[in-house]
């Protein structure tokens, strides 16, 4: 089973077979390590608005404190 590192100071990602890897970055030659991380990196920085996940909708921060008259549904006429 692959693992996946990542080097500490230049973040430049390897692969290896056993369970740590065994020689030094070979880009930085560094001697602190690796720590383990994921195939695909993280995208970090702004997201687009379509990229914003929202189940249940916007979040009040308290159930009846701030109602705003255009999120409720018309029942009172």
């Amino acid at each position: 089973k692959q693992k996946f590192f990542e080097c500490i100071e230049c973040h430049k990602s390897i692969f290896t077979w056993s369970q740590y890897p065994i020689e030094n970055c070979m880009n930085c030659h560094s001697l602190k390590g690796f720590h383990r991380t994921s195939l695909i990196r993280e995208r970090h920085g702004t997201k687009f608005e379509d990229e914003i996940l929202l189940l249940r909708g916007e979040e009040e921060k308290f159930l009846n404190s701030f109602v705003s008259y255009e999120k409720l549904p018309n029942i009172i006429d």
